[in-house]
């Protein structure tokens, strides 16, 4: 993948993160393919979309340990459960797109 087309589907991913969290009533990837321009074009299928936002929430959570476990800290636990709680509050959509609520 060249670093173009990695960006591109950077900016995809940040927008149909986005709209997942304006249109909390779209809770299929599949929809949300259909509702931001070029993800289609991007991501192939809607297993490839969640790949990537998997991949995504990995990323920011992974970031989240380093900085809550990094310096020492008295309660281990409650560190990861802070950190998993801030990554949460930063991409709200993500699992909600992982995990769809039955209807």
């Amino acid at each position: 993948m060249s670093w173009d087309a990695h960006h591109r589907r950077t900016a995809v991913l940040r927008d149909v993160l986005r709209a997942a969290d304006q249109q909390r009533d779209v809770c299929s990837a599949d929809t949300l393919l259909d509702t931001v321009d070029g993800a289609r074009e991007v991501f192939a299928t809607d297993v490839d979309l969640l790949l990537s936002v998997h991949l995504a929430w990995t990323q920011r959570l992974s970031g989240q340990l380093d900085m809550a476990l990094g310096d020492g800290v008295d309660d281990p636990r409650a560190a990861v459960v802070e950190a998993w709680a801030a990554a949460a509050t930063a991409m709200p959509s993500a699992r909600r797109l992982a995990i769809p609520v039955a209807r």
